[in-house]
């Protein structure tokens, strides 16, 4: 089973098909388009608060680059980010808020927010020297605020990390419990 969002308005459901299409099912008009233009590359997505869709596909060397999706045409749009703007995404993890991209740094692990319209404006969130987090378990809050990870020794052990404060809280479920795909909404 693929992962699928609603539209902002909820008129419209987004996922991902078996061929890694983008595809966009709008439920009032009952009618179905698929937008193959990244064709065979996986990608994760995200409706941003302004209703925007972002998407994340890999590339041949196995890394991220971030495209928006124009909702109304259903066609890549690139008036905001182009097509290596941003090319340091290491994982499928992200968030799109207020114009910023929330995402870990290939290479360093460290959470960053990066402009979407100056991608020279790179802020460091979480300095992953300063703050060890489980690379392969975790997820970005929508807006960006809160990191949530599962711990790599203790898959029943769930901790959320303010951003801003590095403040975290953890939470300890049955020993029984694997938290996976967790998720902050």
């Amino acid at each position: 089973t693929q992962d699928y969002t609603l539209s902002q308005k909820g008129n419209s459901i987004f996922y991902v098909d078996d061929n890694q299409d983008l595809v966009r099912y709008s439920i009032e008009e009952d009618t179905l388009a698929r937008d193959s233009n990244d064709t065979g590359s996986s990608k994760t997505f995200d409706v941003d608060e302004q209703g925007r869709l972002w998407y994340l596909a890999t590339t041949d060397d196995a890394s991220f680059t971030l495209k928006q999706q124009n909702i109304t045409q259903w066609a890549q749009d690139t008036d905001i980010v182009g097509d290596g703007d941003i090319t340091d995404i290491g994982t499928s993890q992200f968030s799109v808020y207020e114009d910023f991209v929330y995402y870990v740094q290939k290479d360093t692990n460290n959470v960053v927010r990066r402009s979407l319209y100056d991608s020279s404006k790179v802020e460091i969130m979480l300095n992953a020297n300063d703050y060890s987090y489980n690379t392969n378990n975790f997820s970005i809050s929508e807006d960006g605020s809160y990191l949530v990870d599962v711990s790599a020794t203790t898959p029943s052990e769930v901790r959320v990390t303010n951003l801003s404060s590095k403040q975290n809280t953890t939470f300890q479920a049955d020993p029984e419990v694997v938290a996976t795909n967790v998720r902050l909404s």
